[in-house]
Order: C-alpha cells, then sequence, then structure tokens
C-alpha cells in the first residue's frame, strides 16, 4: 500500500487499470490486503488518476474500469458510485460509436453487464444498445458447441452478470433502489425479491434477442449446474443470489428458464447442505443461500412443480436456518430493525402452507407474495399481514396483474428480549384489480356503457371489506372482548433476514426484507455474540420454542461415536459366544451382521429426524411429537423410559457381580477357596459401592458433561472385548470348535426357543435408538457440519466398530469353548489371573459411564415434569430438586440390584419387545413422513419394517419362555447372573 501511495504520480491509465483489475479479481475471491483504511487510501490514489483519464479513454477501458469499479465497489461503494455517475454522463455518446465485431464473447458480455451497472434509469438508447449487444452474444453462442474453450471462458459470474444486467435493464424495478447500488458481487438491488409474476415488468417489452439469450444462457447453466466434474469456477453463494433474483425479476417461462430454475433450486439446497455450516464465520454466506432460495421457490407462482421440487428437500434449508439461529442465539436483538417490508419465502406453520403449496387442481386463485410490514421502533407499533392474489383463467380475463390483495392488521408489542406480542384486530380484502376482459365481462352485460358501467367498475376496484377479530376471555365473569392475538418468538434479525417461530406448534417463519441489498459475503462478517449461559444455579432449562436453549452443545462426532459405544457395547457383549453357540457358525455371525447393518439404516433415518419443521427436537419423545403428535408420545415414551430403567438396574448388578469376581480371584491367589463365594452375603455391600460412586456422577446435569467419562467407557469397553478376544484366539490355537448348525437339545422345542433367546440377545446388543436424539442433542449446532451430518458418521463408525467387536468376540469365544460355551466368556478363563482381573475392572469402569447415560435421559424427563407441575413448590427447583431427586432415584437403583438380582432377564424382555418400536417402527415412519422420500423408497422402508416385526415377535416369545424359566431358578436374594 506505502508503495502504490509512495509512487502516485508515475500511474498512468494503463497502469491504473491493472490495479484496478487486480483488486476487483481479489474482492471477488474476498482477500483484498490490508485495512478498510488502507483500502481507502489505495483506491483514492487510483481514482485521483483514473477518473479524469476515463472520460478520453476507449470505450473497453471505460468498462473494464466500470467492472472492476463494481467489484470493489462491494466494500467501498462510494468509489463505484462517483465513477457511475462520471461515467454515465458520456456513456451514451461512447457506446454508440464502435462496431460491435470488433469485440470477442467475454468483451460483449462485459458491455451488457456494464449497460446493466449504468442503468438507473435505463434509458431506451441503453436498452437499444444492449439488445444489439444480446444479439451479437447469442450469435456467437451459436459457435460453442464448435468452440469449447470459448464456452469455458464463461464463469459462473458471468452467467450472473447477463442475468443482472437483464434484469436491471428490463425487470421489475426495485422501489428505493439508488443509482450505482448493483456491483458485480451481488450487494446490489435487483427488482423485488422472488417476483415470480413479473409484474411491473411486460414481456413483450424485452427485445427477442434478449429473451433468447436468457434462454440460452438457462441451458448453459442448467448443464454446468449437471456437471460435478466442471473445471469452470465454482459457483459462490452470492452468484447463485444474483443469478435466482435477475430470472426472478424477469418474466420468462421458456423451457430452458423453467429447467434451470428447477436444476439451481436444488443445487441452492445442495449447497446449504454441504457448505452452510462450513461459512459460520461469514453468516452472509448462510443468509444469501436462503436468499436464493427464496427467491426461486417463490417462482412457484409460475412454476408451480419447483416448490414441490424443492419442498422435498426442506430438511436441508432447515439446517441452515438452524445454524443461523444458532450464531445469533445469544445476540440482543434491535427491535428498530423491524420497521419496514418483510417478504415470506419459508415456513412450515400448517395454516400458512395450503396457500403457498401447489394446488391439487386447478384453482382460478393463485397465491402470490406473503408480507409483514412492521411500522414502530421503540418496541411497539402496528403490523400487516399482506397477501398478494391473483386470478388465473383464460387469456384476456386474467392477466399477472389482476388480483386482489388480503390484509390482516394487528399491533405488536416487545414481551423479553427476544419475543414479541402480537394481537389482531381486523382482516380486510383490498386493492382488486380486473383485467379488462373480466371488466367487460362482468359489466357490460348488466349496464349500458357509461357513467353507471365506470361507477360500478369503480366501486368494486375500491372494495375493501373489514371484519374484526376478536376473542373473549375464559372467565365466565367477563364478557370484555380482546383482541387476538400470540406470542412470536424473534430467533434472528439483521438487516436482511428475519425469523421467528409461533407459539406452541405454531411453525416456523423466514422472512427477507424487501428490496434490501444482500451483505457481501466475501468479507469476513464479525463473530455473533453468544452467551451460553452456564447451568449457575442449576436450575432444569425448559425447552425453548426455538429448539435452541442453553448451554451451547459443544459435542462432536467423535464425542457422540464414545457415546454411542459406550452406551450400547455393554458387559453384555461378553454373552455373545453363547449366541453363536445356539444359532452356529452360519446363522449366528450372519444374523449379528444382518442386524448391525439394519440398526445403521434405521439410526440414519432417526437422525434425520433431529431437526423437524424447522426445530430441534431434544429428545425421543419430542422427535415423536413432532412426527405425530401428542398420541405417540405416551406409548414410545414408555416403551423408552422403562427399557432405559430396566438397563440401568441391570448394569448396576453387573457391575457388583463384577466386584465380586475379582475379590474372589484376589481370595483364590491367597489360597482360600470359598471366601467371596456367597452372593447374598457380599453382593449388598458391592451394590452399595458401585451406587454410592454414581451418587457423585449422578450430578453432572446432562448426557453432554459426561463425555470425558464416555470416552474413558469407550476405551474400557475395546479394552475388555480384546481381551476376551485374546484369550479365547489363544486357547482356540488352529482347530477351532463349534459347528454349522450350533448345540443340539433333546428336544425340538428347546432348540426352537434358545435360538429365539440368542436372536433376542443379538437385538438387544444393537437397541440403542431410544438414548439417539439424546447423544445427538450434545454435537454443537454452530459449528461445521452440523448435527445431522455429524450424527450420521457417529452411526456408521459406532456400528461398524460394535459390529466388529460383536463378531470378534462371539466368534472367537464360540471358537475356543464350542457348545460348551457359557453365559458370559469371561467366566469361562481361570488363568492368567492378573489378566482376567483386569478385564473385571475394565468391566466395572466401563459400566459408570453406561449407568449414566441410560439413567440421564430419564432422570431430565422426570425433573422437567416436576418443575412444570403448578403445585411445586417455588424452593423444590434447581440444584436443590436434582440433589434430592437424583440421590434418591440412584437409591432406588440401588436396592432393586440388591433385592432381585435376576433383572437381565426381564431386561432382554424389555428389549425385545421395544426393538421395533423404537429402532425401527418409528424411525421408518417418521422419516416418512418428515422428508417425503420416493414410492420406491417407502416401498423397501416399509417392507423392512414389517420383516422386522416378525423377527421381533419372534425374539419376544423366546424372552417369555426365559423369563417363566427363570422364575423357576431365581428367587429373592438368590444368585445369578445377568447381562445386558
Amino acid at each position: 500500500m506505502a508503495v502504490v501511495s509512495g509512487a502516485s504520480n508515475c500511474l498512468d491509465l494503463s497502469t491504473s487499470l491493472e490495479l484496478l483489475c487486480h483488486l476487483a479479481d481479489l474482492a471477488r475471491k474476498g482477500v483484498l490486503p490490508g485495512s478498510d483504511e488502507q483500502q481507502e487510501e489505495l483506491l483514492h490514489v487510483i481514482h485521483r488518476h483514473l477518473a479524469p483519464a476515463l472520460l478520453d479513454a476507449e470505450l473497453f477501458d471505460l468498462v473494464s474500469a466500470l467492472c472492476s469499479y463494481a467489484a470493489v465497489g462491494v466494500v467501498h461503494a462510494g468509489w463505484a458510485q462517483e465513477l457511475l455517475q462520471q461515467a454515465s454522463e458520456v456513456a451514451e455518446q461512447e457506446l454508440a460509436a464502435p462496431s460491435l465485431e470488433s469485440y470477442n464473447t467475454l468483451q460483449l458480455s462485459s458491455l451488457l453487464f456494464a449497460c446493466g451497472q449504468m442503468a438507473s434509469p435505463p434509458t431506451d438508447t441503453m436498452r437499444a444498445y444492449a439488445a444489439a449487444l444480446a444479439g451479437e452474444l447469442v450469435r456467437a453462442c451459436s459457435g460453442w458447441e464448435g468452440a469449447p474453450y470459448v464456452r469455458a471462458a464463461f464463469s459462473s459470474t458471468d452467467f450472473a452478470n447477463l442475468a443482472e444486467a437483464c434484469a436491471a435493464l428490463w425487470g421489475e424495478p426495485t422501489a428505493g433502489s439508488q443509482s450505482g447500488s448493483r456491483s458485480s458481487s451481488g450487494s446490489g438491488e435487483i427488482g423485488s425479491s422472488g417476483s415470480g409474476n413479473g409484474s411491473g415488468a411486460h414481456e413483450a417489452g424485452i427485445p427477442a434477442a434478449v429473451t433468447t439469450l436468457l434462454e440460452v444462457v438457462a441451458g448453459e447453466v442448467r448443464t454446468e449446474l449437471a456437471n460435478k466434474h466442471s473445471a469452470r469456477s465454482p459457483w459462490t453463494p452470492r452468484d447463485l443470489v444474483r443469478l435466482a433474483r435477475g430470472y426472478a425479476a424477469l418474466p420468462l417461462h421458456g423451457r430452458a428458464t423453467t429447467q434451470m430454475l428447477d436444476a439451481l433450486a436444488s443445487f441452492c439446497v445442495q449447497r446449504i447442505r454441504s457448505r452452510h455450516l462450513n461459512c459460520v464465520s461469514r453468516p452472509a454466506d448462510l443468509t444469501g443461500l436462503l436468499q436464493a432460495y427464496a427467491d426461486l421457490a417463490h417462482n412457484s407462482v409460475t412454476v408451480p412443480e419447483l416448490l414441490q421440487a424443492v419442498g422435498d428437500q426442506r430438511g436441508l434449508v432447515e439446517e441452515a436456518q438452524v445454524a443461523v439461529e444458532a450464531l445469533s442465539g445469544g445476540q440482543e436483538l434491535d427491535f428498530s430493525l423491524l420497521e419496514g417490508r418483510w417478504l415470506l419465502v419459508y415456513t412450515t406453520a400448517s395454516d400458512v402452507l395450503p396457500l403457498v403449496a401447489p394446488p391439487r387442481l386447478p384453482s382460478p386463485l393463485q397465491i402470490g407474495r406473503i408480507y409483514q410490514a412492521f411500522t414502530g421502533r421503540e418496541g411497539s407499533g402496528s403490523v400487516q399481514n399482506i397477501i398478494e392474489a391473483r386470478l388465473a383463467g383464460p387469456p384476456g380475463f386474467a392477466d399477472l396483474d389482476a388480483g386482489v390483495t388480503l390484509v390482516v392488521d394487528a399491533g405488536w408489542e416487545a414481551r423479553t428480549a427476544r419475543s414479541i406480542a402480537l394481537a389482531f384486530r381486523e382482516a380486510g380484502v383490498q386493492d382488486v384489480v380486473l383485467s379488462p376482459g373480466l371488466q367487460n365481462l362482468l359489466a357490460s352485460p348488466i349496464l349500458p356503457r357509461g357513467w353507471w358501467n365506470q361507477q360500478l367498475l369503480l366501486a368494486i376496484k375500491q372494495l375493501s371489506l373489514r371484519v374484526p377479530l376478536t376473542t373473549r376471555l375464559p372467565t365466565a365473569a367477563s364478557s370484555q372482548a380482546l383482541p387476538a392475538g400470540l406470542n412470536y418468538m424473534l430467533t434472528h434479525l439483521d438487516d436482511d433476514m428475519l425469523i421467528g417461530r409461533a407459539q406452541g406448534n405454531g411453525g416456523t417463519f423466514i422472512f427477507t426484507r424487501e428490496a434490501a441489498p444482500l451483505k457481501d459475503a466475501s468479507r469476513e462478517a464479525p463473530g455473533m455474540p453468544v452467551t451460553a449461559s452456564s447451568d449457575g444455579g442449576g436450575a432444569a432449562q425448559a425447552p425453548s420454542p426455538t429448539g435452541l436453549d442453553v448451554p451451547r452443545r459443544t459435542g462432536t462426532t467423535l464425542t457422540a461415536t464414545a457415546h454411542i459405544i459406550t452406551a450400547v457395547i455393554g458387559a453384555g457383549v461378553l454373552a455373545l459366544p453363547n449366541a453363536v453357540a445356539m444359532l452356529g457358525w452360519v446363522a449366528g455371525p450372519l444374523c449379528i451382521v444382518l442386524f448391525g447393518v439394519l440398526t445403521q439404516i434405521c439410526s440414519v433415518l432417526l437422525a434425520q429426524c433431529y431437526i423437524t419443521g424447522g426445530k430441534i427436537n431434544r429428545t425421543y419423545s419430542e422427535c415423536v411429537a413432532a412426527c405425530f403428535g401428542r398420541w405417540a408420545v405416551v406409548a414410545i415414551g414408555v416403551l423408552q423410559h422403562v427399557n432405559l430403567l430396566l438397563v440401568t438396574l441391570a448394569y448396576a448388578i453387573s457391575a457388583p457381580q463384577s466386584l465380586q469376581a475379582i475379590a474372589r480371584s484376589i481370595c483364590r491367589q491367597k489360597g482360600s477357596t470359598s471366601c467371596f463365594d456367597n452372593y447374598n452375603t457380599w453382593v449388598g455391600g458391592r451394590a452399595i459401592i458401585f451406587g454410592a460412586s454414581q451418587l457423585l456422577m449422578v450430578q453432572l446435569p446432562n448426557v453432554d458433561s459426561l463425555w470425558l467419562c464416555s470416552l474413558v467407557g469407550a476405551t474400557m469397553s475395546f479394552g475388555y472385548s480384546a481381551i476376551a478376544i485374546g484369550m479365547s484366539a489363544a486357547l482356540a490355537g488352529g482347530s477351532p470348535q463349534g459347528t454349522l448348525g450350533g448345540a443340539t437339545f433333546p428336544r425340538a422345542s428347546d432348540k426352537a426357543f434358545q435360538v429365539l433367546n440368542a436372536i433376542g440377545a443379538i437385538l438387544f446388543a444393537f437397541n440403542f435408538s431410544i438414548q439417539l436424539v439424546e447423544i445427538q442433542d450434545t454435537i454443537q449446532t454452530h459449528r461445521p457440519p452440523g448435527p445431522v451430518a455429524s450424527m450420521r458418521r457417529a452411526i456408521t463408525f459406532s456400528v461398524c466398530i460394535m459390529t466388529a467387536l460383536y463378531v470378534g468376540v462371539a466368534c472367537s469365544g464360540y471358537a475356543a469353548f464350542g457348545n460348551t460355551v457359557s453365559s458370559s466368556i469371561m467366566t469361562a478363563f481361570t488363568s492368567p489371573a492378573w489378566l482376567v482381573d483386569v478385564a473385571n475392572i475394565m468391566v466395572v469402569v466401563h459400566l459408570g459411564p453406561a449407568y449414566q447415560i441410560c439413567l440421564q435421559p430419564t432422570l431430565m424427563f422426570l425433573e422437567d415434569k416436576v418443575q412444570r407441575w403448578q403445585r411445586n413448590p417455588e424452593w423444590n427447583r434447581g440444584w436443590l430438586l436434582r440433589l434430592w431427586f437424583r440421590c434418591t432415584v440412584v437409591a432406588a437403583v440401588t436396592f432393586l440390584a440388591c433385592l432381585v438380582p435376576f433383572f437381565g432377564v426381564i431386561v432382554g424382555l424389555s428389549g425385545a419387545l421395544s426393538f421395533w418400536p423404537t429402532t425401527v417402527g418409528f424411525p421408518v415412519e417418521g422419516f416418512i413422513k418428515t422428508h417425503h422420500p420416493p414410492a420406491g423408497q417407502r416401498l423397501w422402508l416399509r417392507a423392512l419394517s414389517a420383516a422386522t416385526v416378525l423377527v421381533t415377535l419372534a425374539a419376544v416369545v423366546g424372552s417369555v419362555q426365559q423369563v417363566v424359566a427363570s422364575w423357576q431358578t431365581f428367587g429373592v436374594f438368590k444368585g445369578g447372573e445377568t447381562g445386558r
């Protein structure tokens, strides 16, 4: 910068242009050097020497300067504005002089873009010259097939430039736009965002050459978007927005344009998935992608199938929305920014979706744009909900301008730092516009043409119906009428975008400010301050309407993988060799692999339901409620929490048994053979020791706080599984035991029940869906790649790891001991004693975090219910409630572990009962309901679900038989084995 400033006297026209073009290239890449002050100084030096010379320069030098200033003007709009004003004074004379044949394709494109830059407002001379440029470009483009190098020279920015220039010259004028505000980086105002009906732009006024050029560009863009291996520069959010806005401002209905908009919509939502969370330090990229989606989706007025095409992928948009909300979660809102007119671009509200969705049957009324217009800056004011509708019909009786406006008036008032209350006052109809054909149809047959005829038409046009919107207090003692209303939570508000959520299940709304310039996405936006409130007093936070409650999540793919492994790979993995012994060498490993694949598929489907309708579902029950309503929550909730409690109880039983095994081994090494043999005598003490250790861990507020414990637990599970595999492999040597069909029994019924028991044991080993959503809720929302993508990877990693461990432990144990393998592989080993002791210690260490991961969701659910109870005293909240309530639950579980140590068998029954509803049934149907997959995918998913029902019923039969048999051998305070 200093070198350029010092050598300012040496700058000539050529050097200044070269420097400016280089700066423009850096600006497009978002890497302008130096501070804002240094950039100002450099531009001032260049401008001082360049601006006077341009008035006498060649045309193309003028065009290059205009384009470059426009690019740099994203950051310093004042410089571009000044030059555009100077250039406009001489542009018409300069543009008329040269011969178009002397320019190549890129130069013609630059000239056309320059015309759009100077069109403020466009003159007839400017339009005529631009139309001639378009004709030359069409002729040049006709040779693209034979000259691919020319075609490849066009970048995504060049395509966006052409669309933007044509929109500036022939599109709908933007209200409040200023001269020179358009720029090559998409920071300008091009028409009305999402103006799909082309109001104010006349298709007949667009020259044929321009229409043809735009069709050619649309075809090229569609081809480019479909080419995944294109060498052309990648599409940026700014180019997506500029291209979408350019075409939205033009009344084009050609086949290539329609197909391009469809392809661009799909490409846009793919970019939202692949890039939006990588731009968290650049929120403008996120906002730009959502606005590009909005511009495309709003074309549904003229291309109704487009909304359905994009709507099927709305989960991707909602992920981007949640990321934007997470960024602004702790930011104090400036309610003065509400003032203005906001265009609705996306919603999940059930009462609004029927208005914007493509009609299933032909309808004479088509809904256009939907707005909210706020007035008032001091925390209160008025708001209008505006719905534009137009009439569809045969040509002559319905056109793009004919229609009616529906208005709902309301008042707003700030209630909290992030919410406002809306009080609806009245609804009405106004601004009736009749097409000429409809006017003749209505008026001519009734009255002769004349004064009365005109008065009738005038009365229809000035029709304004108003209906009060009031409700009454619920108390019978009062008859006072109050305005109807609702509470409205604002989750994000800035100069360009408003995201809000209505109370209850009212849905989410995304608005963009009408005629608002986009922020520059090429420069780092300052990070939004986020205040992650700590638990402080320990008060359990009720889920916020946005689903973005604090404290902020900090988990990653690694921690989620650790949580899953810790929760799933319990001590019961050591019983899998016995299950394989019942099934044999063929069916045993095959069942483990098949159920692993089934679990992976269904778990990924469940992870996709984490965000539904733009709302984060923090628990499994919230997922069920979001997909199927409250009626299904009770049934699934009972299965989930009962199963979690029983698994927790099984761990409370297994840990004391491992402690007893360790003590017994140490006693044997000292020469005694009878100490610690009586389970009834010693299990109580071991259970109390384990329960006491859980009293400390249970005070951690949530599952996210257990990430370090989970990493330790996952390591321990790998450890004792590896020990079991190693000792079994050493014992089997080169002569593995076992048979193809598994163990034999005197009666066929015994064999059948044992096989069913084995299937139930394998099913239960993979049954972790009841904890999956709570684990997914630990993943950070505001960092890449987001909770859904991170959870998909965590599921894949963890299922592959656990399946490999299951197969390794099961097959090595069966190979070592054959059909006589015990129910727990570790009990079959006696030496080396120290290694067996280490394995049992690892089991105990692993069961601690596993105990917490299973118990925490139920504790959080019950605490939330207690705090919501109206009769709950004020003192019984926060840390005090957590202290006494969680200690009581742990004490009760410990007492039951001492009382009836055969609950492991009943847990097997619970796992068999809950496997299909929680692991397969709901994830499949929830995914179908929220993501609307194609018919073929729905068919095979439901076939998979039906097959799993049969397997689950068979496992239930085997578990019931095992329970009945266990009652004959177990009793209160009698020993026994348990396993997960």
